[in-house]
């Protein structure tokens, strides 16, 4: 079996990009033939061919200052379709479905070959996390005026109904979407797609150098005999991070250090930190390599995640396959993620029940053995073997 994966983002730093890297070698273990295509000036793994960006969207990310804009060049249409003749798979697999057609797209389309398409985010929350972005940048500030807000929800608005159309459109021309949570499935079946839907989500595997406590207060200069709060992830306001900031000032001791791992507006939560006069116990990681990050988890001593829209939100395993407890705001994937008992579940996502579930946590060792066994028994049905193992049987069945 060949397969070619097309990508918009790979191999930037998300979600998709880690569930790609972890594929390819076990896919070829298997004996599956496999290659990734995206709009990328460099070569990443031997299985990548990267093909023209396009230049009117790195513009754009340029002047909006807003790394997450990335797209396939028109021009590129031909490349690509040299490539798949060449490689001449038995699979097209692309990992997003956008505002418009994209090359990949277009060239898979027109195949003859099985087509199937993963969804990682779902409509309205791209419409909207974008359009926020977007107009942050053209806009002096936004929401300061009942102008601007209104602007803002006029373009999510006509941006989400173009999503779900996009997403009805493409559905007729393919064989399957896979999705990683049933609540995706059932969003994708709101919207109107009769297509074939896969649950199957991204698994993950235990870390291979895993740090002591010790170890993870060196790696980042945090004094010994402190507790180490941690959140992986982007900086971004969807992600609430500054609550997490305001839940560490909240707890009212100075020994509770909260690690930020990742990449984004670091000059926002700053500020915020110094407000609440918790600056010095704020540390900033920076973006990691995908070992070195899992390696992290196992230091801590919780892992705080306080998103207002996930569609899997992979870190929260990671952090359960590592044995560290999980702090979590309730989302609609949490029957399929951290089902009760395997994390603390906060109602509402404020700074004073942050830090009161942490500060239970800290304090009650009986709590914290409990959920981290109970976690790690259900986190170690889903590694990445099993998920490819599961991909495949969906490939043949096709």
């Amino acid at each position: 079996m060949k397969i070619i994966i097309g990508s918009w983002n790979f191999p930037k730093q998300s979600g998709p990009t880690v569930a790609i890297k972890n594929y390819v070698s076990i896919f070829e273990k298997k004996g599956i033939d496999i290659r990734v295509i995206s709009p990328s000036k460099e070569k990443d793994i031997p299985q990548h061919y990267p093909v023209k960006p396009s230049l009117a969207l790195n513009t754009a990310s340029s002047i909006l200052k807003i790394d997450e804009i990335g797209g396939f060049s028109p021009l590129a249409e031909r490349e690509i379709k040299r490539i798949c003749d060449y490689f001449n798979p038995d699979i097209y697999w692309s990992q997003m479905i956008f505002l418009t057609e994209d090359s990949f797209e277009r060239v898979m389309c027109n195949s003859s070959k099985k087509k199937v398409v993963s969804i990682h985010s779902l409509g309205e929350d791209i419409a909207k996390d974008y359009t926020k972005k977007m107009l942050e940048k053209t806009l002096t500030p936004i929401g300061a005026s009942k102008t601007n807000r209104i602007i803002q929800k006029n373009i999510e608005k006509v941006a989400t109904k173009q999503i779900k159309k996009r997403i009805r459109t493409v559905s007729k021309k393919i064989d399957a979407f896979i999705v990683p949570t049933n609540f995706v499935k059932k969003r994708l079946l709101e919207y109107g797609v009769k297509t074939k839907i896969y649950v199957v989500p991204t698994g993950v595997d235990k870390p291979q150098k895993p740090l002591s406590k010790r170890g993870l207060r060196k790696k980042f200069g945090i004094p010994e005999k402190t507790k180490v709060v941690m959140y992986a992830g982007r900086i971004a306001k969807e992600k609430n991070v500054d609550i997490l900031v305001k839940a560490i000032a909240r707890m009212k001791r100075n020994d509770v250090y909260l690690l930020i791992i990742g990449e984004g507006n670091k000059e926002e939560i700053s500020k915020i930190a110094k407000k609440e006069k918790v600056e010095k116990r704020i540390i900033f990681g920076g973006e990691l390599e995908r070992e070195e990050l899992l390696n992290c988890y196992s230091g801590a001593d919780v892992f705080v995640f306080a998103s207002s829209t996930e569609t899997q939100g992979l870190v929260i395993w990671e952090s359960m396959i590592a044995g560290t407890p999980v702090v979590v705001n309730r989302l609609p994937i949490q029957k399929d993620v951290y089902p009760r008992g395997t994390a603390i579940s906060v109602r509402k996502i404020h700074p004073e029940h942050y830090a009161k579930a942490i500060q239970n946590v800290l304090k009650n060792e009986k709590l914290r053995k409990k959920i981290t066994k109970k976690a790690h028994n259900f986190v170690s049905k889903h590694t990445t073997e099993k998920t490819v193992e599961d991909l495949i049987k969906i490939f043949k069945n096709l």
